[in-house]
């Protein structure tokens, strides 16, 4: 929520009657949908069409979703896809700390999608960083929730430890200047 406007995500394709794809707001002080309506971030539906989790920091909107679009960037106020990541499995919970976008899920490899502009700069966010791997086991491997302060980065999931690892183990987590 910023100011007045609160931004859903999910798996839909219409919010009232009217034509949304998995992004859409509304203003809480007329209790009404607004007319923001970003495209969709992939073009196949079925590789991007769930958004887990959505950081709204000033102008941009970062969601967590699947594969080809598992972290993006749009502009909160016009739409506009901003920037996107792909990775090799989903990412599923997001928090931003000192200008880095954290992207945790279950994937093993993340990267940025040449493109439209990119914020803050004119350098996409680049190659990612590992600031943690942890490895896990099990039917739903990964991170599943993140928070964060300004000193402290607060991971939640389903993973067996954190810290150096062997070559072995699987990264969960991945790093992005916003």
């Amino acid at each position: 929520m910023t100011g007045s406007r609160l931004v859903v995500g999910g798996k839909f394709t219409a919010v009232n009657g009217a034509a949304r794809a998995q992004l859409a707001s509304f203003d809480v002080s007329t209790n009404s949908l607004d007319t923001w309506a970003p495209a969709a971030a992939c073009s196949d539906c079925s590789d991007c069409n769930l958004y887990r989790d959505l950081v709204v920091n000033g102008g941009s909107v970062y969601a967590a979703s699947r594969n080809a679009g598992a972290a993006t960037a749009v502009d909160l106020g016009t739409g506009r896809l901003l920037w996107k990541a792909s990775a090799n499995g989903d990412a599923q919970a997001l928090t931003l700390v000192d200008g880095l976008l954290y992207v945790g899920g279950h994937f093993t490899s993340i990267k940025s999608q040449p493109g439209p502009p990119w914020p803050r700069s004119t350098s996409p966010p680049g190659s990612w960083t590992r600031p943690s791997r942890p490895g896990s086991s099990g039917p739903s491997p990964g991170i599943w929730a993140m928070a964060s302060s300004s000193t402290r980065l607060y991971v939640g999931g389903h993973f067996s430890h954190s810290g150096p690892a062997s070559k072995t183990k699987r990264p969960f987590l991945a790093m992005f200047a916003a």
